[in-house]
């Protein structure tokens, strides 16, 4: 298993990032100078301090501090990748999900992350790392074998190395691993080495070791695979189960499909009611979140009462210093204020600047029957939030993974793109720390739901 990086950690972390450092070899050849490093740190320090309302919830302000300080004192000329490394880290130690630095658009023009990629799909199961769907010529790397390693070094210390650099809520592991999946051959391209092609270290379903050169592969030329529907509906009558089917809680996703969410649960429930229908089955495996009120819409079908939702929503101030380099207005704090109510140094949304944010109430036609809920670390996010809600009035029994957001919430609702003058590195800083109505023990603060 590998364990989420702690700053108490320090010696482990220095060698994971030493080993990206010294693997990596670049295709570019700019470097910047040290001032003009420091300069975008202290705009990208500025920005976290001034404006995320969650940058010591997991870690306090102490061990923040001397992060950052290091990190500056440590700063000598640098490619934009290895610069960009550093502030990645940082960005995975606060804990949130929804913050996040970005390689430069230039940087993306020419880079073979834009143009192709790894030809191969990747699941982690049982902490192993299998090949689940196969693009190279002659089916090479056979779908179903284990990857041991790429250019010799094995895939456990490739994770060990990018664990730290990967941003995720609290201390949850789970939405590391599918974060991994999901980019792993962007990763293996950023933060291990540039190239067209890398020897790639398998096992094969009869158990032999083999090692191949794998080539990239056009972007263009992987056809996707027909999307399944964002919300599907089912009733196995002769078990008197419905499996209710959640892949996003998206709007514009869903207005794009064509879909009406709100009628979708309206006649989904009451097709439950009439049918007798005692057992439902709720799949959020994959659903990354969207509208904060459709998670709650959602949960008021599973409840007889009326409910609180949110305890509170917290921004850390309505005024920046740093906005001439982000994509807002100074007039974005009348916006800001507009919303906000301050209380001894502490600034709240008003209840009427979010739907969540008074009691929510049942619906005429809630379900009572027995619920069980699918997740995985891709429940992330709005979908959290409804778990956590579920989870804290014990009304579903929950089977998978651990949430990939964190039970006493996340830190989203709209954000600044803050874009440092010299590297041009995009740095994303959600402004609203949201605070579910449950609560938290010690054992689990920075986790998500655990399944049953």
């Amino acid at each position: 298993m590998i364990y989420f990086f702690d700053l108490k950690k320090c010696k482990l972390w220095m060698a994971a990032f030493c080993l990206i450092v010294h693997s990596a070899t670049l295709s570019q050849t700019l470097v910047y100078p040290t001032d003009e490093l420091k300069s975008d740190f202290a705009i990208f320090r500025k920005g976290l301090e001034e404006a995320h309302p969650s940058l010591y919830r997991f870690h306090s302000k102490n061990e923040m501090d001397k992060l950052f300080d290091n990190t500056f004192n440590s700063i000598q000329p640098l490619s934009e990748l290895l610069y960009y490394q550093r502030l990645a880290t940082i960005i995975s130690m606060i804990g949130c999900g929804h913050t996040a630095v970005i390689l430069s658009d230039e940087y993306y023009k020419n880079h073979p992350v834009r143009t192709a990629r790894f030809p191969f799909d990747v699941k982690f199961v049982a902490d192993k790392l299998f090949v689940v769907k196969d693009y190279t010529e002659g089916k090479e790397l056979m779908e179903g074998s284990e990857l041991l390693s790429v250019d010799n070094i094995s895939i456990s210390e490739l994770i060990s190395s990018f664990f730290p650099m990967i941003n995720g809520d609290g201390f949850i592991a789970s939405a590391k691993y599918k974060r991994l999946e999901q980019y792993f051959g962007r990763l293996i391209q950023i933060l291990h080495k540039e190239s067209a092609a890398y020897e790639i270290g398998f096992r094969d379903a009869k158990g032999l070791t083999v090692s191949k050169t794998i080539k990239l592969v056009p972007t263009a030329s992987i056809q996707s695979e027909n999307e399944k529907p964002d919300l599907d509906f089912l009733i196995k009558d002769n078990l008197s189960t419905a499996i209710l089917t959640i892949r996003t809680f998206d709007d514009e996703a869903m207005d794009a499909s064509g879909i009406a969410y709100r009628d979708f649960l309206d006649n989904s429930f009451s097709t439950l009611k009439e049918k007798k229908i005692q057992s439902l089955i709720i799949d959020l495996r994959g659903n990354g979140g969207g509208r904060d009120d459709f998670g709650a819409l959602l949960y008021s079908y599973l409840t007889n009462k009326a409910f609180e939702y949110y305890e509170y929503l917290e921004m850390k101030k309505p005024e920046y210093s740093f906005l001439k380099y982000t994509d807002k207005q100074e007039s974005y704090k009348d916006e800001i204020k507009d919303i906000l109510i301050e209380h001894n140094g502490k600034w709240t949304r008003k209840d009427s600047a979010h739907p969540c944010l008074p009691e929510q109430p049942s619906q005429p036609n809630h379900f009572n029957g027995k619920v069980l809920v699918l997740i995985d670390g891709n429940s992330f996010s709005a979908t959290a939030e409804f778990s956590s809600i579920a989870s804290y009035h014990k009304r579903a029994m929950f089977i998978g993974e651990e949430t990939g957001g964190a039970y006493e919430g996340n830190t989203s609702g709209g954000g600044i793109d803050l874009v440092l003058p010299n590297t041009k590195l995009h740095v994303r800083i959600p402004l609203t720390k949201y605070v579910c109505a449950v609560k938290v023990k010690p054992n689990q603060v920075g986790r998500g739901v655990i399944p049953d």
